[in-house]
């Protein structure tokens, strides 16, 4: 397995990533200096805390030019918790934010009565379309989900 480079911009459980990492036998490397990005051909954003303070860190570091770059270049990106969300157009958390608008759509706060926020649980998901990244994942499997957007 390639090395995965796993980006620090403040707001991550980057231990965490880099331990998941190594238990299934990748080499993960932290960076935080937005052009070292490059280097690797697959990488991880991961995420805890708020969209507007998040893409203000990545903005702050170069990440979001860094980010889109490596993006076009079509390299693996995995957005993890927040990381996935700030990879949306944009986010509604406190106030409206732009997103680094990679995957079309806004973050919203869940709506539905019938979901405790924060949802925190298993849910079983459905696979719409083949990615590499679920290679080995069976169709009935359950993830597991803590948040309100």
């Amino acid at each position: 397995m390639n090395s995965i480079g796993i980006i620090d911009y403040g707001m991550g459980n980057l231990r965490s990533v880099v331990n998941a990492v190594a238990f299934v036998g990748g080499k993960p490397y932290i960076i935080q200096d937005a052009s070292d990005l490059r280097k690797y051909d697959r990488a991880i954003l991961p995420g805890v805390g708020a969209f507007p303070i998040a893409m203000k860190n990545l903005k702050d570091r170069g990440f979001d030019v860094a980010i889109r770059e490596y993006v076009h270049e079509a390299k693996m990106l995995l957005g993890i918790c927040l990381g996935m969300q700030l990879l949306a157009t944009s986010g509604s958390e406190h106030i409206e934010t732009e997103g680094l608008n990679i995957i079309p759509g806004k973050v919203q706060r869940l709506k539905d009565d019938s979901v405790r926020i924060p949802h925190v649980g298993w849910n079983s998901q459905t696979i719409l379309r083949y990615h590499p990244i679920l290679e080995g994942v069976k169709s009935t499997a359950d993830f597991y989900f803590v948040h309100s957007y």
